[in-house]
Parts: structure tokens; sequence; C-alpha cells
């Protein structure tokens, strides 16, 4: 008959919670999380601006649909450059296209500048990279 003292110890072990890690509470995982999805914003903010003369309303809804996409951002803090080089790339396009696809669709596209959108989606990666 196995021992019940035994048995209660081992289920409560199995029950108990394992310590999370460093960095998960952090205030460098909270701006972690928060950075990409700015570096983002920012650009286009800045290529608007450089393009049009102003942040229209249709960059800012834009904006906030970015911000919405991209938040809570990658958290890439130990990756070695060629890994991150790679990660962001391919995490930008999944991103682009979502967004090209979704202002197509719409057909919310005719509202901005093709440069300004074309000049964006090569920055906005460089922006990302830039930001780490």
């Amino acid at each position: 008959m196995p021992d019940t003292h035994t048995t209660a110890q081992a289920a409560a072990h199995s029950f108990r919670r394992e310590p999370a890690p460093l960095g998960k509470d952090n205030l460098l995982s909270s701006i972690e999380a928060g950075l990409e999805p700015f570096v983002l914003v920012l650009s286009l903010w800045l290529v608007a601006i450089y393009f049009e003369g102003e942040l229209s309303g249709a960059y800012l809804i834009l904006s906030v649909i970015v911000f919405s996409i991209t938040f809570p951002g990658t958290s890439r803090l130990n990756k070695p450059w060629l890994q991150l080089i790679g990660s962001v790339m391919l995490n930008w396009v999944w991103t682009a296209g979502l967004l090209i696809l979704t202002g197509l669709a719409t057909a919310y596209h005719r509202e901005f500048s093709q440069q300004a959108i074309f000049t964006w989606l090569i920055a906005a990666p460089l922006a990302q990279l830039g930001g780490h």
C-alpha cells in the first residue's frame, strides 16, 4: 500500500507554481512591449508630415490600426543581430501585407499618397531595427 503522506506531498508539489521568469515583470519588458508599435507609429507620422505637410485624419486612423496590430511588441532583447534582422523583416512582411490587403479591400488606400506609403513600407522596418 502506498504511503499516503508521500503521495500527498507529491500531489501538493505538483500544484506549486513555478516562479515566473525574471524578465516578465520588470520595466524593461514593459518598454519592450511598446517599442515596436511606438516606432512604427512614429515613423508613419514622420513620413506623413514629410510628404503631406501635415498629419491628416487618415494617417491618425492608420496609426491606431498599426498600433493595434503590433501591440504588444515581440521580445527580441537577447537575439543575435542576424536573428533580429530576420525576425523583424518576417514580422514586417506579415504586418505590411495585412495592412495592404485591408487597405485594398476597404478602398482606404486612396486616402494616402502612394509615395508616402511606399516610403513608409521601407522606412518602418529600418526604424524598428534602429529602435532595437
